[in-house]
């Protein structure tokens, strides 16, 4: 099955991704404690395209904008990478704002609204996860030795930050830009 976007949608989502890269890299310089990965409050764009136009416009939005955010990183001196975020950033932002514009399609409340943002963000950002850790140890030498029951715990943290400091922002802004 082929999924087709018309050019209206196909300007949707390049809006979308323009519009998260650009909040990516306005807060990226703010430090997280691992070093690694950005505090992200720019979430409520993909958010609130998950919101309004869906699954598929808000995955590829954030994906796009999350790839597209790692070329003004790399400029700037700070991030992993544009290649590193294809095997982070890119998939994890595409499946949490799938997961929550599918949620939010199928049960349109705000019960859902909360739950399925919660939920979004948590196996998006445990996705990024994953992929930062698996991305530093083949390309970063000295995280390569870490023991398995680190790097577990490096990901948990990841993920346990980004939440925290993700969903404040989506449950309070979103439902205002609405």
């Amino acid at each position: 099955m082929a999924i087709r976007f018309s050019p209206r949608e196909i300007t949707i989502i390049i809006l979308s991704a323009v519009l998260y890269a650009v909040a990516i890299a306005t807060t990226a310089s703010i430090p997280t404690p691992w070093g690694v990965g950005h505090f992200r409050p720019g979430v409520v764009v993909p958010a609130f395209f998950a919101v309004v136009y869906g699954p598929w416009i808000a995955g590829l939005g954030a994906a796009l904008g999350s790839f597209l955010g790692s070329f003004i990183l790399t400029a700037v001196g700070t991030g992993l990478g544009p290649i590193a975020s294809l095997v982070s950033g890119s998939p994890g932002n595409f499946v949490g704002f799938y997961l929550l514009g599918w949620v939010i399609a199928k049960y349109r409340s705000w019960r859902s609204f909360i739950l399925g943002s919660f939920t979004a963000i948590f196996v998006g950002n445990l996705v990024a996860a994953s992929g930062v850790m698996i991305w530093l140890t083949f390309f970063v030498p000295t995280w390569a030795p870490w023991p398995l029951d680190v790097k577990l715990a490096a990901i948990l943290g990841l993920t346990l930050f980004w939440i925290v400091t993700m969903q404040p922002f989506v449950v309070s802004i979103v439902p205002i830009l609405m």
